[in-house]
């Protein structure tokens, strides 16, 4: 067989039990089954990507900058005490 799926490509553990067919019929060269397979969950398909997208617009427009932010806080709150010669343990308090 010339196409074979990488092993990483699908975790079986998480799809639905359509997809470890699809993946089943295509590993035998049985093209058109796993087609016939994937496309009668297709609908299923198309709305859980929908759904997903939108999780990702939500987790990238309110989580992300958080984090972002959060970042640049510790990020600056590091450099400032790795000035602060005061502090005997100013090195190692800023890593």
């Amino acid at each position: 067989m010339f196409f074979s799926l990488p092993s990483s490509s699908i975790e079986l553990q998480s799809t639905p039990s359509g997809v470890r067919r699809a993946k089943e019929f295509f590993e035998k060269g049985e093209f058109g089954e796993a087609r016939a397979v994937l496309e009668t969950e297709l609908e299923q398909m198309q709305d859980e990507q929908r759904r997903l997208l939108v999780k990702r617009e939500d987790y990238e427009a309110d989580t992300l900058p958080k984090l972002r932010s959060n970042a640049e806080q510790f990020f600056i709150l590091a450099l400032l005490t790795q000035l602060d010669y005061a502090n005997p343990k100013w090195f190692s308090d800023s890593l």
